[in-house]
């Protein structure tokens, strides 16, 4: 069985694609670091998941630059009293002046950010 051949200009479309999936994760990256967003930090450390300690991924510290929100919005989130709803799923609910942060609980990572407001104002 004969394969057809590849062109090098597929290969340069396939590379380019690839390439260019690879420098939007690396923008995405670069906006977390400058919104002061890392991964792994921790959030009211030693005040339990109640008192809204929690984890940052780092797909989460991402999509928190993207939505434009600062460690200082997701702070002020975590800060207040947790909103529970029986039965619904393994999630709290931290909801701030400008964003609702939403924590795993069974393992305190924050697994959602939502902007409540749009940035700048």
């Amino acid at each position: 069985m004969r394969h057809p051949p590849i062109y090098k200009q597929e290969l340069i479309a396939f590379g380019g694609a690839l390439g260019g999936a690879a420098i939007g994760l690396g923008i995405e990256a670069i906006q977390a670091a400058r919104a002061g967003l890392e991964a792994g930090e921790v959030f009211n450390a030693g005040r339990g998941l109640l008192g809204g300690e929690a984890v940052l991924s780092d797909h989460v510290a991402q999509r928190a630059a993207q939505y434009g929100l600062s460690k200082a919005e997701l702070a002020d989130a975590l800060s207040q009293v947790p909103k529970q709803e029986a039965g619904r799923g393994s999630v709290i609910r931290f909801i701030g002046k400008v964003a609702e942060v939403r924590v795993n609980r069974v393992t305190g990572t924050i697994v959602t950010v939502i902007r409540l407001t749009r940035a700048g104002l």
